[in-house]
């Protein structure tokens, strides 16, 4: 709850924690930078498990992330002013699935792990995540 992603350009993943705002600074974020030459399409979380999400790259790809929750989700800013901190995101898997950008993705809300992804090359492909309880 009350975490958030966007996904941006040059394979930028920004995290947000939207639990604790600094009066100044805002929301804690965090910026990740990860392993691909491609814009990022969207972010698109397991409406089972908010924690997992999974990014769509304009390379043709899907990667699927869990967010980590830090050891401490306030702080003090030393002026007695309470600042969130922002978790950060561990690839759990990563698949090529088109040699266009993956522009459309949906989880099933009934059955866990399941997908329906659309890219550029006029195809609609159904997949599956296996083994999501054990993450």
């Amino acid at each position: 709850m009350n975490k958030f992603v966007a996904t941006c350009l040059e394979a930028q993943l920004c995290l947000f924690d939207g639990r604790t705002r600094h009066p100044t600074k805002g929301f804690a974020a965090r910026v990740a930078q990860l392993q691909r030459d491609a814009t990022l399409w969207g972010v698109h979380h397991l409406p089972q498990n908010r924690d997992l999400f999974m990014v769509t790259g304009g390379d043709g790809s899907l990667a699927l992330h869990k967010y980590c929750y830090p050891d401490q989700r306030v702080v003090d800013d030393g002026k007695g002013q309470k600042e969130g901190v922002a978790g950060h995101a561990e690839l759990i898997c990563d698949r090529g699935i088109s040699c266009q950008p993956v522009s459309g993705f949906d989880w099933s809300p009934d059955k866990e792990g399941v997908f329906v992804a659309a890219a550029f090359d006029q195809t609609v492909r159904v997949g599956m995540v296996s083994r999501l309880a054990a993450l």
